[in-house]
């Protein structure tokens, strides 16, 4: 495992008082995260006690005064550093635990310390579970060291190549930056950690879990066998959620800030990487028959390769959103152009800093002494990797197996081979100390007393020349030969902190710069100290980018068109399961695969109709069905013979049937496009939903109540107010917050059941009254009877979650309940208008007059 480099080191500045020096950590004025009051409050600490030793000359009774003051200020700073200790908490990672090996429970002595209380970089909600789950924690380190050997993999040809430095922080304060590289680290050290527990729980090592119990694909042959021991990535997943989230769930920063914006970024990215093991899981098979002949396979849920985990997330991270955080406390992109960040995508906060030049106060460790490739024009080019600072060519020895002869039986024997090679390294750059003077040998530099300069590898995690030592820039071994390569300017210095990549640094002597005959070109940068215009600004930029070298150039003009690459990555997502869905999205149980994931915007959720998810029929069911009455309504209240009797009052009562059916159809196919978007947006739109279930009830009412008792107005006009005093009682009741609570469910679910039955007495009153078989034939009663029927069907289909409860998995996608309710509340919805208009086409044949005995 690749894990080295230098660890930042803690600089201490001194605050003298006139009696002594106290020495602080400088890391507690510099820490990006601190908070901008705590960090004013220090500063100012700072100078007023800076300028108490440098006031002039006191006498003895002034200076025991500021003495005594002066230890009330160090006692206020104390104070403040303890106060904002989350510093130190945030220092630390649980990424520490792949530093340093864990050893398992149960080889630890009774009666020893625990565990947890041994671990560093846990926090209070994390070191809760590693007590209550003491055998996962060796597999969380497993997980954090998988995922850091797969970092440094992935980023082995970039300038920040994820090396780790010695402290608990594990990468140094490159980590405290809302950076590309922090988004891609967070996102492969969850996915590490749902990778080791996955499989620690297929190889029995873990005590609450077993072989996955995922359910059997429906894609997967029928002769086909499922149940072999998979990896329960269902479990791991849900474990590392818990524990991984858990330093950011506890954090109580201001909605807002930038500490939030933070929080958010890591929970983000967190989830990505565990999605993106749980997303690249597949169905794994072993054939078994008699010589192989297959006729029966096995089948099982196995992770995919890590590597791969590791490559899709490397995508992710070339195509991460640009967030920022907005008044409401929530992430925002940037640029608005483009599509919201799903689930699986990563985001970040901050631009990357400059990983050329070593730099302190970043975490930067340079390029200075990484490999790269003479020959290549990509990031591990020399031209690129090294900043265009030149580079250093050494020929080293090179060993490798070759002629390779297999033997029977049955092994392979080869020889060794050792071959020269050339290596090329970048020369150091403008932030690092000068190089050391072309000291002949060991004893002069002793003599003119210098030290060697301590060599700082930049950020190479442990790649060595066989043989061949990396000396500084003046010195020359004598069976290396050396090729520099000069393109840089003497004077040139750089802010460590830029984006730019035209940063150079200068050669060690014109000697350098004309080995083996050749001169390299120089080019000279002057930095003027006077504030610029903007068109100067721009002038000067448009000109450093045109003096920079072809791949230089290339490699800017790529990183400003990033934003285009964008578009191919966002706006992808997948259809996730049940275990994994928020508990707000969380309905129906039995519906185990084929969720939509949250969606980040509603043109995301506009979007997901045309995929195909558990909510697609229900969607389609009553936007088709919305559609089908907005026509027919247009249709038939605007045909002829409405034009007939009262036709402002003919159009009124039928426009109320259609009114109603329409807004029932609407808010339903709304709320389940969008309920995915937030918790809020689902709320809401669930609070139109009922009212649409409302407005339907009223309008279906309307049109029979008035054709019913057409001739008895004072029934018919009793019976509609009690109606629609039911009907606004409802859409009260589903609108107010107040009786959403679970205590008030009676009171809901009492007011709809009332609305609905509220038709039953208009309805016994018009059998008495008519009589059964006149009310029957006459009054379409029997397809009254048929609608409430198709009503109540549908409700108790619903309500028992059929037929998903006898099959779970098998009606995700199609013909589940809620699909069925849809199905047949349009159904009901349309037998409803057959019968009220056979109704009113029954009263235009008998006339406007009403007979003696009757309604009609």
């Amino acid at each position: 495992m690749r894990i080295e480099g230098r660890g930042d080191e803690t600089n201490r500045e001194e605050l003298h008082d006139g009696s002594g020096a106290v020495q602080l950590p400088s890391i507690w004025f510099s820490h990006r995260q601190q908070a901008a009051g705590s960090r004013d409050a220090v500063r100012r600490l700072r100078v007023f006690l800076g300028r108490r030793a440098h006031r002039g000359e006191m006498d003895v009774g002034m200076r025991q005064t500021h003495s005594a003051s002066a230890g009330v200020h160090l006692l206020l700073a104390l104070t403040l550093i303890a106060c904002n200790s989350h510093l130190l908490v945030q220092a630390n990672s649980w990424w520490s635990l792949a530093m340093n090996p864990i050893q398992r429970p149960e080889m630890y002595i009774i009666g020893a310390q625990p565990l947890c209380s041994q671990l560093t970089g846990l926090s209070q909600g994390q070191r809760k579970l590693c007590q209550l789950y003491q055998d996962h924690m060796v597999y969380i380190g497993e997980g954090a060291k998988t995922g850091i050997k797969e970092c440094q993999y992935q980023f082995r040809q970039r300038r920040w190549n994820c090396s780790t430095v010695d402290n608990t922080s594990v990468f140094g304060r490159v980590m405290h930056i809302g950076s590309r590289e922090a988004a891609f680290t967070y996102a492969i050290s969850a996915a590490g950690v749902v990778n080791a527990v996955s499989r620690a729980c297929k190889e029995g090592e873990l005590s609450t879990c077993g072989c996955s119990r995922a359910a059997r694909p429906r894609d997967l042959p029928r002769d086909w066998l499922w149940g072999g021991c998979g990896d329960n990535v269902n479990y791991g997943y849900r474990f590392a959620r818990e524990f991984v989230d858990a330093r950011e769930r506890e954090k109580n920063y201001l909605k807002g800030s930038i500490d939030h914006a933070r929080t958010l970024m890591n929970l983000q990215n967190n989830e990505a990487g565990r999605m993106a093991v749980y997303n690249l899981a597949n169905v794994a098979c072993k054939c078994h028959g008699v010589s192989g002949s297959c006729s029966l396979k096995t089948c099982w849920l196995q992770l995919a390769d890590f590597r791969r985990v590791g490559e899709f997330l490397k995508e992710k991270y070339d195509s991460a959103t640009a967030m920022r955080i907005n008044r409401r406390g929530k992430l925002e992109q940037v640029n608005q152009r483009f599509n919201v960040p799903t689930a699986e995508d990563l985001v970040y906060i901050d631009p990357s800093p400059d990983y050329c030049l070593r730099n302190e106060s970043t975490g930067s460790l340079g390029t200075h002494g990484r490999l790269c490739n003479k020959t290549s024009e990509g990031m591990d080019g020399c031209e690129l990797m090294c900043c265009g600072r030149g580079y250093d060519q050494f020929k080293t020895y090179k060993h490798e197996r070759c002629h390779c002869k297999f033997h029977w039986c049955c092994y392979v024997k080869c020889k060794r081979c050792t071959s020269l090679v050339d290596q090329f390294v970048c020369n150091f750059g403008g932030s690092l100390p000068p190089p050391s003077p072309p000291w002949s040998s060991d004893s002069e530099r002793r003599q003119s007393g210098q030290n060697h300069p301590v060599r700082e590898r930049g950020e190479t995690p442990g790649d060595k020349l066989d043989g061949a030592e990396l000396r500084e820039e003046g010195e020359c071994p004598a069976f290396i030969l050396r090729h520099r390569v000069c393109n840089t300017d003497r004077s040139g210095t750089s802010d460590s902190t830029s984006d730019s990549q035209d940063t150079m640094s200068p050669c060690s002597s014109e000697s350098e710069c004309t080995r083996n005959g050749t001169t390299a070109s120089r080019r000279t940068v002057h930095h003027e100290p006077d504030e610029k215009t903007e068109a100067e600004e721009e002038r000067s930029s448009d000109e450093g980018f045109m003096g920079m070298t072809p791949l230089l150039q290339a490699h800017h003009a790529m990183e400003k068109m990033e934003e285009f690459v964008h578009k191919m990555w966002e706006g992808r997502w997948r259809v996730i399961p049940h275990d994994v869905l928020p508990d707000w999205l969380k309905d129906n149980d039995f519906l185990l695969h084929g969720h939509r994931p949250p969606m980040p915007s509603f043109r995301a959720c506009f979007k997901s109709i045309f995929r195909i998810h558990t909510e697609t029929g229900n969607i389609w069911t009553h936007l088709l069905g919305c559609l089908f009455f907005l026509c027919l309504g247009i249709v038939y209240m605007f045909r002829p013979n409405m034009s007939f009797v009262a036709p402002f009052q003919e159009k009124i009562v039928i426009g109320a049937f259609f009114l109603g059916a329409i807004l029932c159809l609407s808010f339903s196919w709304l709320f389940h496009t969008v309920y995915c978007h937030s918790e809020g947006v689902s709320r809401i739109f669930s609070k139109l939903d009922y009212s649409g279930i409302a407005f339907l009830i009223m309008g279906s009412f309307v049109p029979w109540l008035y054709y019913s008792f057409y001739c008895s107005p004072q029934p018919c006009v009793v019976y509609l107010i009690v109606v629609c005093i039911l009907g606004l009682a409802a859409i009260t009741v589903s609108q107010c917050d107040f009786f959403a609570t679970p205590q008030y469910r009676g009171v809901r679910a009492g007011v709809f059941v009332g609305l609905g039955l509220s038709g039953v007495v208009p309805t016994l009153h018009f059998v008495i009254s008519e009589g059964f078989l006149r009310a029957t034939t006459i009054g379409q009663m029997g397809w009254l009877f048929l609608m409430a029927a198709l009503y109540i069907t549908g409700a108790c289909l619903y309500a028992a979650r059929i037929p998903e409860r006898f099959f779970p998995g098998k009606c995700d996608i199609w013909f589940h309940s809620h699909q069925l309710f849809h199905i047949l509340v349009v159904a009901g919805a349309f037998v409803h208008f057959h019968g009220v208009s056979n109704l009113q086409e029954l009263r235009y044949t008998v006339g406007a007059g009403c007979t003696a005995d009757g309604a009609l």
